[in-house]
């Protein structure tokens, strides 16, 4: 009887001990825990919507309390769209990119990052955590889409917003500039197929 009582003392302590250790070392949040716990919705995001149509071949709705600023990408030769989203009332803003880029370096550039899968309409994407950014991108026909909604100050607020561009997120027919419909001059240009020669 006197061999089992410190051996039910060392199990009892042994107990205490793990529970102690368990509760002081909170658990590590990994990317995904924080990509899958959602803020909490916040009353501050605009109930009425603007609706953007990018010539480049997408669309997408926000709230119409924010501005967006449209950056001239005329003298780039793979960046189709830079695009910021911004609030006079709220700290942080939301970017979206278009640019070129091959599939292996896209599957080289998520290589590294623990991402969780989404979809930008009916294209696979990925989401990811960055230095207190949400990155959101996609891979379509050698074009690669990123949303980047910068959380450091307001993330609830930005949270909200990149969700709502995200579900209203469409691919759409790029916009072509008017032809003419007349009379050959110089600058038409007319495919009249391939002669064959026998």
């Amino acid at each position: 009887m006197s061999k089992k009582i410190p051996v039910f003392f060392g199990l009892f302590i042994a107990v205490i001990v793990i529970v102690i250790v368990l509760i002081s070392h909170p658990q590590k949040k990994t990317v995904s825990t924080i990509l899958q716990k959602k803020p909490a919705p916040t009353k501050e995001v605009a109930r009425k919507l603007k609706e953007y149509t990018d010539s480049s071949g997408f669309k997408f709705s926000y709230p119409e309390n924010l501005k967006l600023d449209i950056k001239d990408i005329s003298s780039s030769n793979s960046m189709y769209a830079d695009l910021t989203l911004t609030s006079s009332s709220k700290k942080g803003q939301l970017n979206i990119k278009v640019n070129d880029i091959t599939k292996t370096f896209f599957d080289e550039f998520l290589k590294d990052k623990t991402t969780i899968q989404t979809k930008l309409d009916d294209v696979d994407a990925y989401q990811y955590q960055e230095k207190r950014k949400l990155v959101t991108t996609a891979y379509d026909q050698g074009v690669q889409f990123t949303l980047t909604a910068d959380q450091s100050q307001e993330k609830n607020y930005w949270f909200e917003i990149n969700k709502q561009i995200i579900n209203s997120f469409k691919f759409v027919q790029p916009q072509t500039p008017a032809t003419s419909s007349g009379g050959g001059g110089e600058d038409s240009v007319v495919f009249e197929g391939e002669e064959v020669i026998q």
